[in-house]
This record gives C-alpha cells, structure tokens and sequence, in this order.
C-alpha cells in the first residue's frame, strides 16, 4: 500500500522588509533607464527643380537618421491634392545623404502653383510635414493670356493636356483642339486644363489648339504630332573605287517639318546634309562597313550594311560619246571620268533606236569602244551606253547621254524594170520606185 507523504500545516514565515525594498530600488532604475520611442526626424531643406519641357518635378531634401518618407503634391490655390505616396520609392546620395523623387505632371508645370510636403516615417510614426512650393504663372501680376505647352512634339496616338491662363478680368469660355471643342477642367482662379485623346498626325504647320474667352479674345498653341523615323533600303556603292556612296530610303513620313523637327541623318558619326532629291551620303574613304542613324524629336533608327568594295561597283555615265559612221555600221566612242577605269572589266549595255529599238551587249577591260554593226546606210541613228562590273555585277551605272548620227549612203539596189511596147514601135520604159531600205540613201536620177 502507497502511503502519500503529510504537508506540513506550520505558520509561514514572514517576508524580509530590506529585500523587498531593493527589488523596488531596482525596478525603479530599470525603468528609468529605458528611453521613450521618439518621433522620426522631419525633413531638412526641401528644394524644388522643374523641367518645362519634360514637365517634370525633381524633388530634393535631407532626412536626417530617417530612411522612409511620405510625400504629398498639392495645387496651392485649391488645396488640391494632385498626387500622394507613402513610403514613396526616392534614390539617396549616400555621400551626401540627399534623397531625390523626380515626378512627372500630366499637367504642363507653368498652368498653376503647386506645394510640396515631406514628412519621415518610421513604422505608424510620422514626423511634422516639410513643406516648399513651386509658382506657376497663373499668379495676379502675370494677367495676360497664355496657353501651354507651345510647340510640343508628340507621337501620333498620344494624349496631351493644354492648359489655359485666362487674362485678368476675362471669364474662361472654351477650349478648341483642331477646330473641337475638348472638355475643360478649372485648375486654379484663372486656369483651365483640356486633354487631347489619341492624337492623329498633324499636317506641315502643326495642329492648333485654341483657348477662348466669353468675350471671344483668345490664345493658342501649336503641337506637332508625328512619327519617330523609319528609314529602310540602305545600301552603300562605290563609283570611283575609293569612296562610299550610301543611300537609304526615308521610309514613312513623319509628318515633322522644319528646322528643328525633322530628321538628321549621320553615317559613323559623319552628317549626311547633302542637298538633293535622293536621299545619299559620300563617305571619302571605303570602310565596308557602316551604320546609317536616323533621328527626330520622337526617337531615332538605326540601319547597317557592310560589303567588300569589288561586289558594289556601280559606274558613273560614260561621257563624251562620240561616233564614226559607215554605211553598214559605226564606231562608238566614249570617255570615262575616273583613270580607275582602264583597268576594270566591264559589260556595257548599248541602246540603239532608229524605227525601232534594239540593245547590244559588249565586255572588255576599261572598255571605252564598240563596233555596232547590221546598220542600215543612210540611216539616222540615236544611241546611249550603261557599263555595270563584268565581275561580281552589282547593278547597271547611269544611261550616258544620247548620241545622235546618220550612216553613209551606199549604192543602191537596181530597180524591177520592164518596158511596154506600142503598135508604132515606141516602148515606155517603167521601174518600181525603190524603197528607202532598197536605195540606201536619197535618190539623185535615174539613168536608162
């Protein structure tokens, strides 16, 4: 049988005094010695930057111990809360420990006055807002009519937002985008913004945008809308077997014309501002490789093209083309404006038209004479020559210019003759007259 063990039922000692009192001396420090959480540090030295034409807002300050910040953008005059972000994403400086946050406005910056606020956040605590503003031009002393952004650049699809400054004193009536009304939102006492949806290519002079005052006074804007370049078709050639010849075809319209909108072309780096119809660039020496650029305010292309020189030999016309003419044919002279040529194997194309048409193939080293043959005498002739590389052809040089010449006369066919004889012993001697191909030349007289 398990016996359980008796508890003891004697009195309980009692507590000594001096201990107690040192654990409370201890508690005591240790909670005094335990800081409060602090609030975060509040932001230093908020700058502000804007970039107009971007139509962006670079943001700067000092946080301090701080590394996680809130930011606010607001419209100054309605208190408008335009844009919020807690915990916002900004790049620091670890040199100098700036933070930047760069936002970008829907709204051109000049249309109204906007405040910035900052403030740190460490978990749910937040310190005191940072503030700083930027002005618009919406501001009184500013009163006349204006309208924004002036000659903006935009790809065709795109949506732009134009705002309007009233001019002191006048009520804001509408705003006109290509002749249509477009609806308009009140940004501040005298500003007005309007968006323009999937924009179509403008034509040479832009597309107007036009704000409107009750009493029909107006301001306006011009923006472009267009297309990045899109050339196609380079291909680089050699005339004189030194130098490049390269040309391109532009390839869609951009719809971006003048000065300052439309497209600059450059092969390695060189400009190519030739002035002529065709779209080409001489390059002074073959390199055998090279890379066309194209490039406008929407975006650039780029093309490439490479070749050994003896595979893209194009020849420039033969010139000075001269003949020497004999009834059944004739010799045909011609120079050429590069020495290189006396030594390159050619084939030449000859065009030959007198009633009809008809071409002759010819080849040869430096080829600069051919002998036509099969021509009719006393003939008017009209030719012209292209050469093109015997070896490795590329394509067919330039037509020379036409040569004209008339083949000698030669002696002439004799006639079908027959005479017919009267009753009085007199005859009529008659022949067939003899066509031009059967006289070879102008008939002077017949002799019986």
């Amino acid at each position: 049988m398990l016996v359980m063990p008796r508890l003891s039922t004697g009195p309980i000692s009692k507590a000594n005094p001096a201990l107690l009192w040192l654990v409370c001396v201890v508690l005591g420090f240790s909670a005094l010695n335990t800081p409060a959480q602090a609030d975060p540090e509040k932001p230093q030295h908020v700058s502000l930057s804007a970039d107009l034409t971007r139509q962006q807002l670079l943001i700067s300050w000092f946080g301090g111990t701080a590394t996680t910040f809130d930011l606010i953008i607001l419209r100054t005059e309605f208190n408008e809360t335009v844009y919020y972000k807690a915990r916002v994403s900004a790049t620091v400086n670890q040199a100098s420990g700036e933070y930047r946050f760069t936002w970008t406005s829907d709204v051109p910056l000049e249309c109204t006055s906007l405040s910035v606020a900052v403030r740190s956040r460490d978990g749910q605590k937040t310190s005191e807002w940072s503030q700083n503003q930027i002005q618009g031009r919406d501001f009184p002393t500013n009163s006349r009519f204006q309208m924004y952004p002036q000659d903006r650049i935009v790809p065709v699809g795109a949506n732009t937002t134009f705002c309007c400054i009233v001019e002191e004193g006048k009520v804001f009536k509408s705003i006109n985008y290509s002749g249509t009304e477009i609806k308009a939102t009140r940004l501040s006492r005298r500003s007005y913004a309007a968006t323009a949806v999937s924009q179509t290519a403008s034509g040479t002079t832009g597309s107007n945008v036009i704000c409107l005052s009750t009493d029909n006074k107006l301001s306006g804007a011009v923006v472009f809308v267009g297309y990045p370049p899109l050339p196609s078709n380079f291909s680089c050639e050699t005339h004189d077997l030194v130098s490049a010849v390269c040309q391109w075809s532009k390839g869609r319209d951009t719809h971006l014309v003048g000065r300052k909108r439309e497209t600059v072309f450059s092969i390695m780096g060189r400009s190519c501002a030739e002035k002529s119809p065709e779209q080409k660039c001489t390059l002074p020496q073959w390199d055998g490789n090279w890379t066309l650029v194209a490039v406008n305010p929407l975006g650039r292309h780029s093309l490439t093209d490479s070749a050994d020189i003896s595979h893209r030999v194009s020849p420039v016309a033969p010139v000075n083309l001269t003949s020497i003419a004999h009834a059944w044919n004739a010799t045909l002279y011609w120079e050429w404006t590069y020495s290189s040529y006396s030594s390159l194997a050619l084939v030449c194309q000859v065009e030959i038209t007198s009633h009809g048409n008809k071409t002759e193939l010819f080849s040869g080293g430096g080829l600069r004479s051919v002998v036509l043959s099969d021509l009719q005498p006393d003939e008017h002739y009209r030719v012209r020559i292209r050469c093109g590389s015997q070896r490795n052809f590329w394509k067919w040089g330039n037509w020379s210019q036409v040569l004209s010449f008339t083949t000698r006369a030669y002696v002439p066919n004799p006639p079908d003759v027959w005479m017919w004889m009267n009753r009085d012993n007199t005859g009529m001697v008659v022949w067939k007259p003899l066509t031009r191909q059967q006289s070879r030349g102008r008939m002077k007289s017949y002799t019986v």
